[in-house]
């Protein structure tokens, strides 16, 4: 197994528990506090955070770990055998479908539906509550077992390619 595969994987480890941690940290901490505030001031805030995540660091992390995902992958399923492939392919998958994917169809028309509401009206109070604030933590707090789970399947291949 060459080297920078190895080191590729790392990285990506790393990177896999380090979103984890975020979408878990949102769900648990954040998206909770929002649920204790009024819906007014949960719904500026939150509107803001989805204006602001788009031009932070996160997301050159969220998004550059596509491509390394289908790298790892792909290599993973190709040139690894028996349970190293599951791993490292079940990583990338649990990455690109359970974080990426889930994030296009699931969390990002919620905050597109969301960003327009005027937070003071009655229709985007009852939005947040009756809709946005429990169907947005769900998806999130999935996208964080899912990253989780897909560091702990690099852990696993990168322990068992080291005879650990």
């Amino acid at each position: 197994m060459p080297d920078g595969f190895v080191a590729l994987c790392q990285v990506t480890l790393v990177g896999y528990a380090a979103m984890g941690g975020v979408f878990w940290a949102f769900s648990d901490i954040v998206m909770r506090s929002l649920a204790h505030t009024d819906a007014d001031a949960a719904i500026t805030v939150m509107q803001s955070i989805n204006r602001t995540i788009l031009r932070a660091a996160f997301m050159v992390v969220f998004i550059g770990l596509v491509p390394v995902s289908v790298v790892i992958g792909i290599y993973g399923v190709v040139a690894l055998d028996g349970s190293m492939a599951w791993l490292v392919g079940g990583a990338a998958t649990l990455y690109l479908i359970g974080v990426f994917g889930l994030t296009a169809v699931w969390n990002v028309p919620l905050n597109n539906r969301l960003q327009p509401l005027d937070p003071t009206a009655a229709d985007a109070a009852a939005f947040w509550r009756q809709s946005y604030l429990r169907r947005w933590t769900a998806g999130n707090s999935v996208r964080a077992v899912a990253s989780l789970a897909a560091a702990v399947c690099l852990l696993l291949a990168l322990t068992g390619l080291a005879g650990v």
